[in-house]
């Protein structure tokens, strides 16, 4: 497991710890722990974001982005042609190219 795979698995569980903590948060500060609860999900959605696309290729060779549809690539049909982008020209996310 990646650095960031378990970063995310421990935000996951941060998050339930600090929702739960927010549910039965009879005698402590509601809007603190709702506060540190929101912290942690803001966090958890950030690194998800920054996860990289899998691409869809076409018939023709042609690859696109898979979160926005923008072209990252082609292969060559007839002729021994590969061009791969490393992010997506529209909304710069990392795409992800299986070896």
């Amino acid at each position: 497991m990646t650095d960031r795979e378990k970063l995310i698995d421990e935000l996951k569980e941060l998050c339930e710890y600090l929702f739960h903590e927010y549910k039965v948060c009879y005698h402590g500060d509601v809007e603190d722990a709702y506060n540190r609860f929101l912290i942690a999900n803001n966090a958890l959605e950030l690194l998800k974001e920054q996860e990289p696309i899998t691409p869809t290729v076409n018939e023709f060779g042609k690859a696109y982005c898979g979160n926005c549809g923008e072209n990252v690539g082609i292969f060559g049909k007839t002729i021994n042609v590969c061009v791969r982008m490393r992010y997506c020209p529209e909304c710069g996310k990392a795409v992800k190219w299986d070896e």
